[in-house]
């Protein structure tokens, strides 16, 4: 796993007859060259919905790897193949991963094509999938953002909607593996989750108020509207049935957080989005809100897919790795689990150049003329100019050491 990257920066821009991949910048340079004629987009948002099965329903790995060559080779041709092969020498060269950056808002239909399946034929190993090759969907914005400065522990909100009116969610176990996958990072201090009372726009309003909330995991229905180009979370309303919130309204809710750094959407559609408006989805959305980052899922993530998700991907960002770092260890979690396509279904949106939403606090800098810091216990005696310390019950006076303190014997002639 890499320490430290390069950028590869990628952007997927219309064309007439098709689609152009052009190297904003990279470690070899620039370069651009057409996509292939064959990407075809319906084909490829068919089978993004096939990434999360289970049992029969699952996609074998071989076939995976099929689709991600495909796809590979439909993006990365000629110079910009070349160009990646020289920036991944490069980066080796100098000890550094290559972050792959994609840039798809200037086709938005791009976005539900999963990118994240890309398979590199000749490295033999899927680009997301490797600490080397880390993949993330990079939404530039006109402010850099800034690592917030984070002491554990991490502290998530957790959000788990069962509205009455729409198909039941097992709100009681999803809080349970949710809890049991974060139990260690728990007990290690690095996580604290707290759960709000019901998903209702009070509520989590209330929650945000009151503490800071560095991540909001939300866990329910996702819904997308294709007539009005715009992604929907199920919240509740008082009676608990369903209260759509648009991406806009979530967008209301979640900015001026300082705190908020991340949004976990474990729900179906969170990603889409439409030519008409790039940021209708709700992850793209969030992040132009000022969110520095929204990891939400292309298809159904199984349970225990989720479950490992969660326990690997916060307990990674407790301990201070990059965003996208973090999600590779995830991914690789998912994949050790037994799931040969579902480890691909979180998509991670995010305006953070580096990774980076949050940093460890700056260390106290020991000057080279202060003194040293005594141990814990001691307490320091001025004798003269030699000096002296106590240490428990030990004394040091000048060159005299290790005599242990004891009081003047009393004279008997006195």
């Amino acid at each position: 796993m890499a320490s430290a990257y390069l950028d590869f920066d990628l952007m997927l821009e219309p064309v007439e007859g098709g689609y152009r991949a052009r190297v904003l910048s990279s470690p070899a340079g620039q370069a651009q060259e057409p996509c292939s004629p064959d990407l075809d987009l319906a084909a490829w948002w068919a089978r993004a919905g096939r990434l999360g099965g289970t049992g029969a329903r699952q996609l074998p790995e071989v076939e995976l790897q099929s689709w991600g060559q495909t796809l590979f080779r439909q993006v990365f041709r000629g110079q910009v193949e070349q160009l990646f092969r020289r920036s991944l020498d490069r980066a080796a060269g100098q000890g550094q991963g290559l972050r792959l950056r994609l840039r798809l808002l200037d086709a938005p239909e791009l976005l539900p094509v999963p990118w994240e399946i890309l398979y590199d034929p000749q490295g033999r190993r899927f680009l997301a999938l490797s600490g080397q090759t880390p993949l993330l969907r990079y939404l530039e914005m006109p402010e850099p953002d800034r690592a917030l400065a984070l002491a554990p522990p991490l502290r998530i909100l957790a959000l788990l909607a069962s509205p009455t009116d729409l198909p039941p969610l097992s709100v009681e176990r999803e809080q349970a593996v949710l809890a049991q996958a974060l139990a260690p990072a728990v007990d290690r201090g690095l996580v604290q989750i707290r759960w709000a009372e019901q998903a209702d726009l009070p509520t989590v309003q209330g929650w945000l108020r009151r503490e800071p909330v560095h991540v909001l995991h939300f866990v329910g229905h996702g819904l997308f509207d294709r007539d009005q180009g715009q992604g929907f979370l199920a919240f509740q309303d008082e009676e608990g049935r369903t209260r759509p919130v648009s991406a806009s309204q979530l967008g209301v809710l979640l900015q001026d957080r300082p705190s908020l750094r991340l949004v976990v959407l474990n729900s179906c559609d969170t990603a889409q989005a439409t030519s008409v408006d790039p940021f209708g989805g709700i992850a793209q959305h969030l992040v132009r809100q000022g969110i520095a980052a929204c990891a939400a899922m292309q298809a159904s993530i199984p349970d225990r897919a989720a479950v490992t998700f969660a326990r690997v991907f916060y307990s990674a960002l407790a301990e201070g790795l990059a965003l996208d770092t973090a999600l590779v260890e995830a991914r690789k979690a998912i994949y050790f689990a037994g799931y040969t396509a579902a480890w691909a279904v979180p998509a991670l949106y995010t305006h953070a150049a580096d990774g980076r939403i949050f940093a460890r606090p700056a260390e106290p800098v020991h000057r080279a003329d202060e003194p040293e810091p005594e141990p814990e216990g001691t307490v320091r005696i001025h004798i003269g100019d030699r000096g002296g310390s106590v240490r428990d019950s030990t004394i040091s006076i000048g060159d005299v050491a290790g005599r242990d303190l004891r009081p003047p014997e009393e004279d008997p002639e006195a």
